[in-house]
């Protein structure tokens, strides 16, 4: 491989990071929650969705940045989006922070999402869509349900596709085939100009 994402072992994100499927992704929670959630409780549940796809299937959903913050687990580009620090025009027509919620504007529907996507988005949202934010958050705090976090303190600790599979027992062998299979797939997107 030449090393383009060679990150995602890392969990530093690779470059199938997009904002329209991240945005679609958000949007499949934001939409089930009325028009509008808190964005603690939001991150919470994006972040379970992307750890349950990579568990389950194998790639994550959003290809996003995996950080342990003081308040869990984040995927670190879309919170950058969410607290308005990196403009997208396309994110910006689709979503508005006010205060601690995100409102949407606009459904950006859901045409990069796959079914399997749809439905774990379906299912994350049927099991934590009723918490109230600081229950989501203690819930990711869990050293038996999310093992991979770390309180990181004031900073923030990368939380790697790699530490998640072996903490949930997936052998070595298989976490070195599932990562090759992300990076060459990143790879045959790139070849291809799909970004």
């Amino acid at each position: 491989m030449n090393g383009m994402a060679v990150s995602a072992g890392e969990g530093t994100g690779t470059i199938m990071f997009t904002v329209k499927k991240v945005t679609q992704m958000t949007a499949g929670f934001v939409r089930q929650a009325g028009g509008r959630i808190n964005y603690v409780h939001l991150m919470k549940m994006l972040y379970v969705a992307d750890r349950q796809m990579l568990l389950k299937y194998h790639v994550p959903i959003s290809y996003d940045q995996w950080f342990s913050m003081k308040d869990g687990p984040i995927l670190s580009r879309t919170l950058d989006y969410i607290r308005s620090r990196v403009r997208s025009e396309h994110w910006s027509a689709c979503f508005e922070t006010v205060g601690l919620e995100l409102v949407m504007l606009k459904d950006p529907g859901d045409d990069e999402l796959s079914i399997a996507e749809d439905h774990v988005i379906a299912d994350v949202y049927q099991a934590w869509g009723q918490l109230k934010p600081f229950e989501a958050r203690d819930r990711t705090h869990s050293p038996t349900e999310f093992p991979e976090w770390t309180d990181p303190g004031s900073g923030r600790i990368p939380i790697g596709y790699h530490e998640v599979l072996r903490l949930n027992h997936s052998s070595p062998p298989e976490i070195a085939r599932i990562l090759d299979d992300i990076e060459t797939h990143s790879e045959l997107l790139a070849l291809a100009g799909v970004n």
